[in-house]
């Protein structure tokens, strides 16, 4: 791998590093000899911690950019060009129980109910996130859309958000028809941070009394289909939040008024069967959603219907059915593990395997100097 030259302070993400250009294998099964990444030095998406390393989930790592770029091929764009891809597609499933990527094909096992194709939209110099799409807005317990803004509303996704961006969190979060019952009717906003906290377990908040766990109420509405948000992933134990009470993961979006003002992030994507159909000369890009199979999904829901079907559907979203897993290409030194348990940052309890741990340069904390 030679590192190429530095890559810029991104004003949006803030992130810099250098390009680099190598082999990515994908578990022994498919493999690009040719891709271009960023070596991610520094990267944060809190505007007031600039310089700062690392935040609150730990970025760190390499990254791509869009397709649409001419300097460079992506990952999957280049393993499709190659032949080594059925169709320009990816299905994926993100909750943490059942994790699984398909890569050029959708396996019909993983989700359930019909696949809601939505467009992505051109590229825009203006927005502040890649692959945005239209969406009708946010469902609460209610039933109704929260009133934002005229429907449809623009929003993007990201897997490395774990919150849900919304243009204004209290137009969602005030009002109990939406996010419903808060124990005593009582949401904690830091002046500092703007994070906001519910109850969510016994403390001297509230002395002697049995405060249970919190269940907050949101769905993303997508081409007239409800996709509920699982509520343990909006509502989260956390330092930053006082004793007895946990952080609730709706955000206000920060960047505005640039769009998009939705982010659906973690929250959102381990609650979702997601396709992806990245786009080729003849193709725009699509998001496809559905219900992940095997969730905790009511028959009614499963049953949705979209409202419309995205223009080119008959050429762009014919995919052909998965009919087995392939066999990894090999086991070369640079994509095995040693075998060791090694512990995980910030959770020593938890105990992973690591790839290539062995080839790693090992650095000894001097902690009484504060050198390395």
């Amino acid at each position: 791998m030679q590192p190429d030259t530095d890559f810029p302070v991104d004003s949006n993400v803030q992130a810099s590093g250098s390009w680099a250009r190598d082999t990515i294998s994908l578990g022994g099964i498919l493999e690009n000899k040719a891709s271009d990444f960023v070596l991610i030095n520094w990267m944060t998406t809190n505007p007031t911690a600039r310089g700062r390393r690392l935040y609150r989930d730990r970025r760190l790592g390499l990254v791509q950019g869009p397709l649409g770029s001419s300097n460079y091929t992506h990952l999957f764009a280049g393993l499709y060009n190659s032949g080594e891809l059925m169709d320009p597609v990816i299905g994926m499933r993100l909750d943490p129980v059942n994790p699984r990527l398909t890569v050029g094909a959708i396996d019909p096992e993983d989700y359930e109910g019909i696949l809601n194709w939505v467009e992505i939209e051109p590229e825009n110099k203006e927005y502040t996130n890649y692959h945005v799409f239209k969406f009708d807005g946010f469902q609460g317990r209610n039933g109704s859309l929260a009133p934002y803004t005229d429907s449809p509303m623009l929003a993007a996704v990201n897997s490395m958000y774990i919150d849900i961006a919304t243009p204004n969190n209290f137009t969602y979060t005030t009002s109990s028809d939406f996010v419903g019952p808060v124990y005593n009717n009582t949401i904690d906003v830091d002046p500092l941070s703007g994070l906001l906290s519910v109850p969510c377990s016994p403390s001297s908040s509230f002395p002697g009394q049995d405060v249970p766990y919190a269940y907050i109420y949101m769905s993303i509405v997508i081409n007239g289909v409800s996709y509920e948000i699982d509520s343990q992933d909006l509502v989260r134990p956390s330092l930053l939040a006082k004793p007895g009470w946990c952080l609730l993961g709706i955000t206000t979006k920060s960047l505005v008024p640039r769009e998009p003002q939705t982010v659906l992030g973690l929250p959102f994507l381990r609650s979702v069967y997601m396709a992806y159909r990245f786009p080729t000369d003849s193709c725009p890009g699509y998001f496809g959603f559905a219900f992940p199979r095997g969730a905790n999904r009511t028959r009614e829901q499963i049953a949705q219907r979209p409202t419309s079907t995205p223009a080119l559907s008959s050429q762009c979203l014919a995919f052909a059915t998965p009919t087995s897993t392939p066999s990894p290409l090999g086991d070369p030194p640079a994509v095995r593990s040693d075998g060791k348990q090694y512990s995980v940052y910030g959770n020593d309890s938890l105990q992973v395997q690591l790839i290539g741990a062995e080839q790693l340069v090992k650095g000894v904390w001097n902690v009484t100097s504060g050198g390395v």
